[in-house]
């Protein structure tokens, strides 16, 4: 029930965005020392597809994103999709998002981490020093309920090169974690769209409180998680 109600969303985003104008569609490709959610590995040496789709529907935005995950060590296939929406504000001169929306995750049997669906909501408040993330986390499958804090900011280098540093914490249900993150980014401008070369190097430190069976692949002890791809927005 669960899963036809988060398909019925999506077909009602994408039908929409073949008909209508407005919609910003993008794609990536990229290759993962592993793959993140929520401060966990889902895979490890895999390579990622991405789409994602938005539409300004009256004051909100209308969102579907979605990874497609090959897993280099088994081959194992794997697919994290969802849709949301979000409404910006503007507060004592800063600017405020919030947003809610929903995940499904299905593993493809990686690790004995099943199926699961996720829902969350947040706030993000952009400041002239860096932007401020909170959200709420709910794996109702897994049972992982918690909260996210985080905190970047991007800073333009050379010819059109930005380097964004961020941080995040979370606290869940059984375990905890903290990222401390660095994301390289040059746009080139091109017929169809913008290319974008981008790779991120990440520091992550998990904390289970009973072992990482049915939650992660392993277990990340401050390790290095090195991302690297290319994005394309139309």
């Amino acid at each position: 029930m669960k899963k036809n109600i988060l398909s019925a969303l999506i077909a009602v985003l994408v039908s929409g965005s073949v008909y209508a104008d407005g919609v910003n569609l993008g794609v990536s490709g990229s290759y993962t020392s592993d793959y993140i959610v929520n401060g966990t590995v889902r895979a490890t040496d895999a390579f990622k597809g991405g789409i994602n789709a938005s539409k300004d529907i009256g004051p909100f935005v209308l969102s579907l994103n979605s990874d497609f995950i090959t897993d280099g060590d088994g081959g194992t296939e794997q697919a994290h999709w969802g849709v949301g929406g979000s409404k910006a504000f503007e507060v004592g001169g800063y600017g405020l998002t919030l947003n809610a929306g929903v995940v499904r995750h299905h593993q493809g049997g990686v690790s004995g981490i099943q199926n699961s669906l996720e829902f969350g909501a947040g706030a993000t408040l952009a400041t002239p020093l860096a932007d401020v993330t909170l959200r709420g986390i709910a794996d109702v499958d897994l049972e992982q309920y918690g909260f996210a804090v985080g905190i970047a900011r991007t800073f333009d280098l050379v010819e059109k090169v930005t380097i964004t540093p961020s941080l995040e914490y979370g606290s869940l249900s059984d375990y905890d974690y903290w990222t401390a993150a660095a994301t390289l980014q040059r746009p080139f401008e091109v017929a169809i769209g913008t290319v974008s070369p981008f790779v991120s190097v990440n520091v992550i430190d998990n904390n289970f409180d009973n072992g990482a069976n049915g939650l992660a692949a392993e277990i990340l002890d401050v390790d290095v998680v090195v991302v690297t791809g290319l994005s394309l927005s139309f």
